[in-house]
């Protein structure tokens, strides 16, 4: 098999250099003949972080925030909510005590299984003003969770029928001091303890699961903005059950790395090897 750049045969897409480089690099060499990384490039993604971006070839500001111009994006751009917000005063005294804060949306009183959230802040679900949020993002969140604990109940036996959970933008305080840093350093346990995490990416949110094959699926997982930042891999390390949202339906990780094992094993290999062939 013929090697060419890795940065070749995507460059004509207009992505972000840095993006395009390490592309080739998530999935290890097995992404880096030239029929893989042309697969890659044939993947539309709307993400707007990574679209003329001004990166080099050492560093990617597509998804970098400045704090000073920072803007919360409605979940609908055509829509006009207010914020919802979070007391202050409230969340402080959850944190002196020693423990972090969960959010009920609209409904009752309920065990502590719950949904922790893990996203890019600059997909706009992000506030470093205060512990608010726009309603319409707070009412497709109440729905995702929903839907997600209706979907995990299928295959084991849930503790509870509330929608517990937990989102940095409410739970984690804004104004830096003792009560964010108490918040900070529990949120190792915040998200190892969670029945599921859930990965909200503009980048996944837009596309159909279910009209792709889990190769498909898989790439876009691989080359998210979630998995580029480094935070995200505690969150999604110390995970019970990972879970990542796209348009039609949350799909967990092991599904994936499952169907692609059991791909590999079957007579479709040939399929899968046109993107994973090695050497």
């Amino acid at each position: 098999m013929a090697r060419i750049s890795p940065e070749e045969p995507l460059d004509q897409s207009n992505a972000c250099r840095w993006l395009v480089r390490e592309r080739s690099r998530y999935c290890g060499p097995g992404f880096r003949s030239a029929r893989s990384l042309h697969y890659v490039s044939k993947i539309r993604k709307i993400d707007s972080n990574d679209i003329n971006c001004n990166c080099s070839l050492e560093q990617c500001i597509g998804c970098q925030i400045d704090l000073k111009i920072y803007a919360l994006l409605h979940y609908d751009l055509s829509c006009n909510c207010e914020l919802v917000s979070i007391d202050d005063e409230r969340l402080s005294s959850i944190l002196k005590s020693g423990k972090f804060s969960l959010l009920k949306l609209d409904v009752d009183r309920g065990d502590l299984d719950y949904v922790a959230l893990s996203h890019v802040w600059a997909d706009g679900l992000g506030n470093p003003y205060a512990n608010a949020l726009l309603k319409c993002q707070l009412f497709n969140i109440k729905v995702r969770v929903r839907e997600l604990f209706n979907a995990a109940k299928q295959d084991e036996i849930s503790k509870n029928s509330d929608d517990l959970l937990w989102l940095d933008t409410l739970c984690v305080p804004s104004k830096f001091g003792e009560d964010k840093t108490t918040a900070i350093t529990l949120m190792k346990n915040t998200f190892k303890r969670a029945r599921h995490v859930l990965v909200l990416d503009a980048s996944l949110k837009n596309h159909e699961v279910g009209s792709t094959d889990l190769l498909e699926a898989a790439v876009r997982i691989f080359t998210s903005p979630w998995l580029r930042r480094l935070w995200c891999l505690q969150e999604g390390a110390l995970a019970e059950r990972l879970w990542l949202q796209f348009q039609d339906r949350a799909v967990e990780l092991q599904e994936v790395l499952n169907e692609l094992s059991r791909e590999f094993q079957s007579k479709n290999f040939n399929k899968w090897h046109v993107v994973l062939e090695v050497g």
